[in-house]
């Protein structure tokens, strides 16, 4: 299994969502070459303002 963060640059139906990611990919060997079994982008949490006083 990796993880890892990743800035990404992308539009999606017509959207920007260029933001940084937690990403995982797990992978298996089988008979000597390398096959990804799972991967995922979630969007890193933003950090929230402190409440005002």
């Amino acid at each position: 299994m990796l993880t890892y963060k990743v800035t990404m640059q992308f539009t999606m139906d017509g959207k920007d969502h260029t933001d940084t990611y937690n990403s995982a990919s797990v992978w298996k060997r089988s008979k000597g070459v390398w096959h990804v079994l799972l991967h995922t982008n979630v969007p890193q949490e933003k950090p929230q303002a402190p409440a005002a006083p």
